[in-house]
């Protein structure tokens, strides 16, 4: 007898209760499935397959590029024109630009500049503290890493509003909202000119960041126009987006469990410990890949041209990995998780985001030590490849 796909409804992008509640619907469907079929599926009919589980997960990075290509950022869209650099290549350019970037993002290098994002988090807490409350996601997560981060790559922070709302647009956009592609076209288009601006300058005159830095490894890798200008375009992005989506729900949890906030912030080590649990329990990362060769995996007939999404927000949860999954521990002996990726392709932003979120925890408690949400029913999300909050108001006395 012929085993049944399995199949879910579930569209990443705009299904309402994912949205709600992304980790309390991977709960759901992971107990039942470690992979499924969602519905719909792409707008031109491939399968959008979907791993929910920690192992199925690993399974999936470690058949690599071989069946499951990095050539795609996004489950809906069709696969697009190499922009985004780095995070689209395969080998074997991938490995090469990875290992010549790798050591501006180091640990080491890391904590060169963590005294700068005490300084940073301190004055974009400055700037609304006394109002009592604030909308946490535009007030404080995406100024806060926009600042941290872009200030690194050397990109100058005077239109920092209008450069948000381009990584907005170009990441998040859902096919239903920009039907022919033309705002998240014209966002990238405008990073593009900024970027490459920036880039122009610094042939003219090098500075000490990241942008200086990548000149000379697209020299020494023998990287072309286009690859450069994408893996520019990835940092920018990186940068503005996706360590604002995790700080983001650590304050949500934080303002809704008093008792983890305090443990939270005890001393550095419950700080660390606690920053690997809203990596664990609150992971943003939905990894598209592209099937490029026929392959049946874990009971399902992938084709080539489908999407396979490596959900490690899901796998951060799984039960069959983490007692007590559900529950966030500061104390949690045992943290294993996959929230940046696994193999060449992990996240090499790191060590980074580690940081910021640290740095968070340690600051904005300092100053705002209760606090509470103001609305939750007006909390609002994004899901797709990189989830994250839109809306979140706070308020303290």
């Amino acid at each position: 007898m012929e085993n049944t796909v399995p199949t879910v409804p579930l569209d990443l992008d705009t299904d309402e209760q994912f949205l709600k509640d992304p980790w309390g619907v991977w709960d759901r469907i992971r107990k039942e499935y470690g992979i499924f079929r969602a519905e719909p599926g792409t707008p031109a009919g491939e399968s959008v397959w979907v791993c929910t589980r920690d192992q199925v997960i690993r399974d999936g990075y470690a058949l690599g590029a071989e069946y499951f290509s990095n050539a795609i950022l996004f489950p809906y869209r069709p696969p697009a024109e190499r922009q985004l650099g780095l995070v689209e290549m395969d080998p074997p350019l991938h490995p090469k630009l990875r290992k010549a970037m790798a050591p501006h993002f180091s640990p080491r290098v890391v904590e060169t500049r963590r005294d700068r994002m005490h300084e940073i988090a301190r004055e974009v807490i400055a700037q609304f503290i006394d109002r009592g409350e604030c909308e946490f996601v535009n007030d404080f997560a995406k100024p806060y890493v926009a600042a941290v981060f872009l200030e690194y790559l050397g990109v100058p922070m005077t239109e920092v509003e209008q450069m948000v709302g381009w990584a907005y647009d170009a990441v998040h956009l859902t096919n239903d909202e920009d039907p022919d592609g033309s705002r998240r076209g014209a966002a990238m288009g405008h990073v593009r000119t900024l970027m490459l601006g920036i880039a122009d300058e610094r042939r003219a005159e090098p500075q000490d960041d990241l942008t200086t830095y990548m000149l000379k490894i697209a020299a020494d890798t023998q990287l072309s126009d286009a690859d450069f200008a994408g893996t520019l375009l990835v940092l920018f992005f990186g940068g503005l987006d996706t360590t604002a989506g995790s700080i983001s729900f650590a304050a949500r949890h934080f303002a809704e469990n008093p008792a983890d906030r305090v443990a939270a912030t005890q001393d550095s080590e419950s700080v660390a410990r606690a920053t690997e649990e809203v990596l664990r329990a609150f992971g943003i990362l939905n990894a598209t890949k592209l099937v490029v060769k026929d392959v049946d995996f874990h009971g399902c007939p992938m084709k080539k041209g489908d999407r396979i999404v490596f959900s490690t927000s899901s796998a951060g949860r799984d039960e069959e990995i983490y007692d007590d999954a559900a529950e966030f521990r500061v104390d949690r002996d045992s943290n294993r998780h996959i929230a940046f990726g696994l193999g060449p392709h992990r996240c090499i932003g790191a060590h980074f985001a580690r940081a910021e979120l640290q740095v968070f925890i340690e600051e904005w408690h300092k100053f705002i030590p209760e606090y509470s949400i103001v609305d939750p029913d007006a909390i609002h999300s994004h899901g797709g490849s990189v989830m994250g909050l839109n809306q979140l108001n706070l308020r303290w006395t």
